[in-house]
Order: structure tokens, then C-alpha cells, then sequence
């Protein structure tokens, strides 16, 4: 299965955990609608990423997802999962340079986040895969 990451700025777009039903968005432009495409269609698995504020250096994983469906807005392309197989972690999982060795390598090679919704290295999918499998979560 192939993985995505989405990072999500709660300090400007508020915190992702309040939705009533988790999703994702990116902005709506050619090259990432190709990408969200794949996700969908091959039932990619969404890691939704996210920072408290602009100066912490700890970001944490709220949740994951396959791509089930996708909605248009004039703006943003949205992924959702199907309901009940959503999962929540609880509490959201701390990403940092200080818990995780490889944190600051994943950093750098995806700019900091700079990149927007993109395709995981495969070199990280087995820490993903770890979490998912080993961290407290709610399924919705």
C-alpha cells in the first residue's frame, strides 16, 4: 500500500481533531490533483500531520486513513476515508528530532513540509507502519 502525508498548520486552519469527520485537503492545482488520483484509486493510506504552533519544533500525527472518496471545491481537493475505519490516535502521536532519529532526515527530505500533500519515501513507511500498528487509536 502506498502512503501520503498532508501537514496541516492548526494555528491558521484550526485543530484538524474538531471535524466531525477527519479528512484531508490540499490545494487545487494539476500536479497534485495526479497525486490525490493515485491515492484514491489505489486506496492509498492519508497521514494527516500536523503543528500546534509556528515555533514548536514537535508535530504530531491526529490521524490516517485509505482514500475512499474525493470531493472538488474551487479551491481544495478533499480525501476522506470510509466511516469505521478511520483511525485516531489517542493522544496523537509526537513526531520529534528528540523521540525519533530519522524525524530529521524525514524533515529535510520532504522541505520541511514546504511540498504539501506528496507521497511518503518508501525509506519511512516501516516507522508509519509501526505506529499504525502499535499506537493507541480510535477507529470512527
Amino acid at each position: 500500500m502506498k502512503h501520503f502525508i498532508q501537514y496541516h498548520k492548526s494555528w491558521e486552519e484550526g485543530n484538524p481533531l474538531s471535524n466531525p469527520q477527519p479528512y484531508v485537503f490540499t490545494k487545487l492545482n494539476s500536479m497534485k490533483e495526479s497525486i490525490v488520483v493515485d491515492a484514491w484509486e489505489n486506496g492509498g493510506r492519508v497521514w494527516l500531520i500536523h503543528r500546534t504552533d509556528p515555533n514548536s519544533s514537535d508535530y504530531y500525527i491526529a490521524y490516517t486513513f485509505e482514500v475512499a472518496d474525493v470531493d472538488v471545491s474551487d479551491k481544495h481537493l478533499e480525501m476522506f476515508g470510509e466511516e469505521g475505519s478511520i483511525k485516531v490516535f489517542n493522544p496523537p502521536i509526537v513526531l520529534s528530532k528528540t523521540k525519533q532519529k530519522w524525524f530529521s532526515d524525514f524533515l529535510k527530505k520532504n522541505g520541511n513540509f514546504a511540498f504539501g500533500f506528496k507521497s511518503l519515501q518508501s525509506e519511512f513507511e516501516k516507522e508509519f507502519d509501526d505506529f499504525l500498528a502499535k499506537s493507541p487509536a480510535v477507529t470512527v
